[in-house]
Parts: C-alpha cells; structure tokens; sequence
C-alpha cells in the first residue's frame, strides 16, 4: 500500500468492518490510500452473518466503522 501511495496511485480498498483492529486502521490510514469502501451489506445481524459468515456481527462492522471514522479525524488524514 505504501509503495501505491507512494507512485502517486489512487489506491482504493474495500474492508470488511468486522476484521478491523486498531492497529489494522492506523496501517491503512498511515499508508493513504484514496479510498476505502467499508462493506456494510446489511444491517439486520442474522441476515449480515448469512452474507459474511458466522464470526460477522454487525456490532462489531459498527464498532470498528465508527473507528476508523474516528482515527481518520484524529490522524487527519485525507482518505474518503
């Protein structure tokens, strides 16, 4: 990703939510990528595990949403 970034490449990730982790968001923030799309399939949780698997719990797609929005500011980076 850095080296992307890096070539002046606009980068775009799509994540699913629920494999975030602190660390993992501040990665993919301090590598800048344009964009990253947040997969967020549904929000009723049976059907969300039905499309992404048992371990997918839509709190937790939520939670870690809500996080990288959060680090985003904090970082101020520039990544939509």
């Amino acid at each position: 990703m850095g080296y992307v970034s890096s070539a002046d490449l606009k980068a775009t990730l799509s994540i699913n939510p629920v494999d975030l982790t602190p660390s993992i968001i501040d990665d993919l923030l301090k590598n800048a990528p344009y964009k990253i799309i947040v997969s967020l399939d549904s929000m009723e949780g049976e059907r969300y595990q039905k499309i992404r698997g048992q371990h997918a719990e839509i709190d937790i797609a939520v939670k870690n949403t809500e996080l990288l929005l959060k680090r985003q500011r904090q970082l101020g980076s520039e990544v939509i």
